[in-house]
């Protein structure tokens, strides 16, 4: 198999594995159109992209709570159906107003979020000389259906129920390395989020950041370029294919 030198790690790169929600796919825009459909049906007056990212918002705290040990551990899924319920109330809406499985099908548009303009290229071509999945907070089921929506040609997936951990917790990077039979020196993590990067790092993975200035939508502040020593930093995942391609000896190129 071919492989990328990581300067980081001291290691080659066998595997280049990518957060999804924001780096690989646009919450922001898919969710909020799952959210204008769902206030369009119910004459609700939302502001959809402000509801997406009060409902995003709710993302870390709820994460942090399992990472603490406040809570043991609980899908993804249940904290996207509970953090729904949150929002909701501060938009003074009752969830129990609403019929029963409204708010399920609603919560289940993350699993169901649009690719990247570049994604689904960019992952193609990396797939040839590299093992690519996602390495996400999200479940298995939650990746599988996102996959199978955005056409994302993963070559493994391996959700957060497996390693049973949260990024950015040294297990949540380290587990799905050792699933692959890799040392985590030889397994890359593609991010548009430096937090995650770090913890990465920390875990022992090679990184890469790959810019997306428009997550956020156009108030965004960070992010928005690289701020670590990471071993790639990319615009696009086209244009980190493009990194890694040329960072490989030309007879260990799949199509040379």
């Amino acid at each position: 198999m071919t492989g990328f030198p990581a300067r980081s790690t001291g290691q080659t790169v066998r595997a280049v594995l990518f957060d999804t929600f924001g780096t690989v796919v646009d919450w922001r825009s898919g969710i909020s159109a799952a959210v204008r459909a769902f206030a369009a049906g119910r004459a609700l007056a939302l502001d959809p992209e402000r509801f997406a990212d009060a409902w995003r918002a709710q993302y870390q705290p709820s994460l942090e709570r399992v990472r603490s040990g406040q809570r043991p551990y609980v899908s993804l899924d249940t904290l996207h159906r509970e953090n729904l319920d949150t929002v909701l109330r501060s938009q003074d809406l009752d969830p129990a107003a609403f019929a029963p499985g409204e708010l399920t099908s609603l919560a289940t548009a993350w699993h169901y979020l649009p690719p990247w303009p570049d994604s689904v290229e960019g992952i193609g071509q990396i797939k040839r000389d590299f093992i690519v999945g996602p390495l996400s907070n999200g479940t298995t089921a939650l990746l599988v259906d996102m996959a199978r929506a955005a056409g994302l040609p993963w070559d493994v997936i391996l959700g957060s129920d497996i390693s049973r951990a949260y990024k950015p917790s040294p297990d949540a990077y380290r587990k799905p390395a050792a699933l692959l039979g890799l040392d985590p020196g030889e397994v890359m993590l593609a991010a548009a989020h430096h937090s995650d990067l770090d913890g990465a790092r920390r875990a022992g993975l090679a990184t890469a950041f790959i810019a997306r200035p428009a997550e956020y939508g156009p108030g965004q502040v960070s992010d928005l370029t690289a701020s670590g020593d990471w071993d790639l930093t990319a615009t696009s995942i086209t244009d980190l294919a493009r990194q890694l391609r040329d960072d490989l000896p030309r007879d260990e190129r799949r199509d040379h």
